[in-house]
């Protein structure tokens, strides 16, 4: 499974070899790799032990990594940034790992996903060439690879609601359109994707209780994903270009997942992870310092910087064209639009006002008269009004309404 709109092709730039990951080194590539002498191929490299074993064994089973000059970089990078086992033995030769990297691999029931790792500058920038232009060469990558994930059954959409792989795919394709929507700036489609989320997490719930009490649910997910996409999924749109911002910006959300990319790095504690989040939390909070850039590797940023960024996009999607959310005045005017659909038609309120209503426990009827009962009745045929017009439409409104 490639995706067609994902482009990669390797940059040369060096900078996955001078991270400080740790990368594991299967025993057969190490093995195959230190029986070379490198100091009689050209160009030569310089002597000494090119890896290093691990106190430890990696997940993948690796117990052996590169060894690091004093820069920080891999032994066999070069000055101009190439791979010296790429340059002088090709790039079958490279460790599993090396050749591997950015893809990632999980195998579904519409066949094996590729991704990619938005840790590559090449990703990020988004160069290279199609995946669906490279297939040979993917699947040559694939077939030698140990760390193809299996896809977990059922998937967890949020807490304890479980959903299958058809629903997913669904959520996914409602996700990318909203991204895709060319009516919707990208913080109203970010909002959108959460407010569809959480429709799908209550009709998960509704079709889970049906299925625990033995009958056919009313609605389901699948069901409720089509409907939006017939409507182009314009009420999701509508709810959040409706969200305001808080006056103040702050980056408190991201306190978690810079801490989770902290982490990444290195085996905490418990307690070294309470407090790591308690201290980036705060942090974030305050706004100010610098922050060390644990995706790249690369200088600090500056927090009052991202601050100004969140403010320029913030205001950018103020000035931006709003055609599903309009202004204050014409959201006032929609919203009495919308009352106004929901009444009743006059001669309709006429009679409903006009006509005695007999009393349940059989007494006879009782003439409305007086503004009590006159106002009651219109909040009762209103209400019944609005129900209907929400749940059946405009041709069956006169008899429902009609009803005391």
């Amino acid at each position: 499974m490639l995706p067609d709109d994902v482009v990669f092709t390797c940059q040369q730039s060096g900078a996955c070899c001078r991270n400080d990951w740790l990368i594991g080194v299967d025993e057969p590539a190490r093995a195959r790799l230190e029986a070379v002498d490198w100091t009689r191929l050209q160009p030569p490299l310089p002597p000494g032990p090119k890896f290093r074993p691990l106190p430890f064994a990696l997940p993948g089973g690796e117990r052996a990594t590169f060894t690091r000059r004093a820069d920080g970089a891999c032994v066999f990078l070069e000055p101009n940034e190439r791979c010296g086992i790429h340059t002088r033995l090709g790039a079958g030769a490279k460790p599993q790992v090396c050749r591997e990297f950015p893809y990632s691999f999980v195998e579904t029931p519409d066949g094996v996903a590729v991704g990619l790792s938005f840790a590559c500058t090449a990703v990020r920038a988004h160069q290279g060439r199609a995946l669906s232009e490279q297939q040979p060469e993917i699947r040559e990558v694939l077939a030698g690879s140990t760390r193809v994930r299996r896809l977990p059954d059922p998937l967890v959409l949020y807490a304890s609601v479980d959903i299958t792989w058809a629903q997913y795919c669904a959520i996914e394709a409602a996700l990318l359109a909203l991204l895709a929507h060319e009516e919707c700036t990208l913080p109203t489609a970010l909002l959108a994707g959460s407010v569809l989320i959480s429709l799908c997490v209550g009709l998960s719930q509704v079709e889970a209780m049906a299925e625990r009490e033995g009958r056919a649910p009313t609605e389901t997910l699948l069901g409720g994903l089509a409907q939006l996409a017939t409507e182009r999924y314009r009420k999701v749109i509508e709810v959040a270009a409706r969200a305001r911002a808080p006056h103040r910006p702050r980056l408190t959300a991201l306190a978690p997942l810079y801490t989770w990319l902290e982490f990444s790095r290195r085996r905490p504690s418990r307690v070294g992870l309470i407090l790591a989040l308690y201290r980036n939390f705060f942090r974030f909070r305050r706004g100010r310092g610098r922050l060390p850039d644990w995706i790249t590797g690369g200088p600090p940023l500056d927090h009052a910087r991202a601050l100004r960024v969140h403010e320029v996009g913030r205001q950018a999607h103020r000035a931006a064209p709003r055609s599903l959310a309009g202004d204050a005045r014409r959201r006032q005017g929609r919203r009495a639009s919308d009352r106004a659909a929901l009444r009743a038609p006059r001669a309709l309120r006429r009679r409903l006002h006009a006509e005695p209503r007999a009393d349940p426990d059989g007494r006879p009827p009782v003439p409305r008269s007086g503004v009590r009962a006159r106002s009651r009745s219109r909040t009762v045929t209103a209400r019944k009004y609005g129900v209907a017009a929400r749940c059946l439409g405009q041709n069956t409104l006169t008899p429902l309404a009609a009803t005391p």
